[in-house]
């Protein structure tokens, strides 16, 4: 054999043996294998035809037809409960309904009873309204005894009184003094009047779901943003002190005292921190692969590569549970760590994120909701109160029976009766505004649990997803029975061409 054909059979060989030892190295299968082929393309159909999120999507939109039904039930029923308190009215007295006054067929049981729902005569508006135009009227007069223009009552009260009437003489001021503080004074009772809120009843319990619920959402917005700190803080003092000689073991000893530090802020916590808390690794989880991924992408293969930033990120990312052992391994047994794992670790954060932003919204929806029953609870008690006073000084239209004052010829009292029914009937209205805004409430209390829900499925959907993807991609790989034929051709080729 001569020189030639000796190095080609011999460089032939070796390009075999070579290929084969680059098949066993790579993440791929040598041969290919046309039923796992099949399974992995099967598991792909699979995951692509089971929709989690839509199934939470179903459940949502039955609960809304539900409540858009209850919504129709509720303006029916207050429509013939309406056209039934009107026939009572105007009906003759019987057995069941033996009051025949205005008093006690119609402000004793369907004005006061209803205001003392509510919470009594507290604020009394027309009181706030009188005081403010005397307040004014004093302004007015204590102006022209000043020489200086005081619209307001914010613009004398807390002021030095000789401040106030500075251009004035020794004389003058003692003229205008009295009169400064007869202006005061009624500068505070409109105060006192205007700050007046009840302490029970419909109106209080409002504004107290109100203020705790206001509560709750700045404990969770504010708990998030400082927990967010605290974990950075705990990072940056992990990684001063961190042991080992090299750069993965330094982030090994700095991720245990993060890990330690982290679990006492949980035995802390209490269910809205334990949220926010989970809100806070989430976030800064989400900046750290991010930033990692980015890193890797620029080219840098170890972690000696990286900046002091990027190894906090790659310390975080050493946080997730899926991700420890990936991290841990990193310049150990091979010179760049695999995207796959942490592609789709990022895409799990985004989608946890996601969803407690999504219940953050659901807690300000909530207090938006509860703001409109306020302001409908609020216009139901000040029409109820309008329909109080358009008759309530007239004593002799009190105590008439209802249907002589209907039926009789005094159009003066039959006119305030019409005036206070009229805001009686407004006051329905926003009656049914507010316990239409209840059943929106309701639902918003549902929309809580679905929006975590939701968030869980969409987390589970892109992981079965992107397993069944990687599943798939792997076992299409590989080489082929024909592909091995023409491959030995090839070599075949080579050795005839050599003899």
């Amino acid at each position: 054999m001569n020189p030639v054909n000796r190095f080609v059979r011999i460089f032939s060989a070796g390009a075999l043996i070579g290929l084969l030892g680059l098949f066993a190295g790579c993440s791929t299968p040598l041969l290919y294998d046309q039923a796992r082929d099949r399974q992995g393309q099967d598991a792909i159909a699979a995951a692509a035809a089971v929709d989690l999120a839509a199934t939470v999507d179903a459940i949502d939109k039955k609960f809304k037809d539900q409540a858009a039904l209850e919504a129709a039930t509720l303006r029916s029923r207050n429509s013939i409960s309406r056209g039934f308190v009107l026939r009572e009215l105007v009906q003759e007295p019987s057995k069941s309904r033996p009051g025949v006054t205005v008093k006690e067929r119609y402000v004793d049981v369907l004005l006061d009873k209803r205001i003392g729902e509510l919470g009594g005569p507290l604020p009394n508006q027309t009181q706030v309204s009188e005081l403010s135009l005397q307040a004014e009227s004093k302004l007015r007069v204590l102006s022209q005894k000043a020489g200086t223009q005081f619209l307001t009552c914010a613009s004398i009260e807390g002021k030095d009184k000789s401040e106030l009437l500075r251009k004035l003489s020794p004389v003058e001021m003692f003229i205008a003094t009295p009169v400064l503080n007869d202006a005061l004074a009624h500068c505070q009772k409109l105060a006192t009047a205007s700050s007046q809120a009840p302490k029970s009843g419909l109106l209080f319990a409002i504004r107290s779901d109100i203020d705790k619920d206001q509560e709750a959402l700045d404990k969770r917005r504010n708990s998030a943003k400082l927990l967010k700190i605290s974990l950075e803080k705990a990072i940056a003092d992990s990684t001063q002190g961190a042991m080992g000689e090299t750069q993965s073991e330094r982030i090994k000893s700095a991720a245990e005292k993060v890990q330690s530090a982290i679990k006492k802020m949980k035995e802390l916590a209490d269910a809205t921190s334990s949220n926010a808390l989970k809100e806070a690794e989430a976030d800064l989880r989400l900046e750290s692969l991010d930033t990692v991924l980015k890193a890797l992408s620029s080219g840098a293969s170890t972690l000696e590569d990286l900046t002091a930033k990027e190894r906090r990120a790659v310390l975080v990312v050493r946080l997730i549970p899926s991700l420890v052992d990936e991290v841990g391994i990193w310049n150990f047994e091979r010179e760049r760590i695999r995207l796959a794992p942490l592609v789709l670790a990022k895409e799990h954060q985004r989608l946890a994120l996601e969803g407690f932003h999504a219940e953050t919204r659901v807690l300000e929806r909530r207090l938006q909701i509860r703001g409109r029953i306020l302001a409908a609870t609020e216009a139901e008690f000040h029409s109820l109160r309008r329909a109080r006073l358009a008759i309530e000084k007239d004593e002799q239209l009190l105590a008439s029976p209802m249907t002589s004052l209907l039926d009789g010829n005094d159009t003066k009292k039959r006119f305030a009766l019409y005036t206070s029914f009229t805001s009686f009937d407004v006051a329905e209205d926003r009656r049914l505004d507010a316990n239409l805004e209840y059943l929106e409430l309701a639902s918003a209390s549902a929309d809580q649990a679905l929006a975590t829900s939701r968030s869980a499925a969409k987390q589970w959907q892109s992981l079965a997803t992107n397993i069944a993807a990687v599943l798939g991609d792997y076992h299409a790989k590989g080489v082929k029975p024909a592909d091995w034929i023409e491959l030995l051709k090839a070599f075949g080729i080579i050795g005839i061409a050599a003899k």
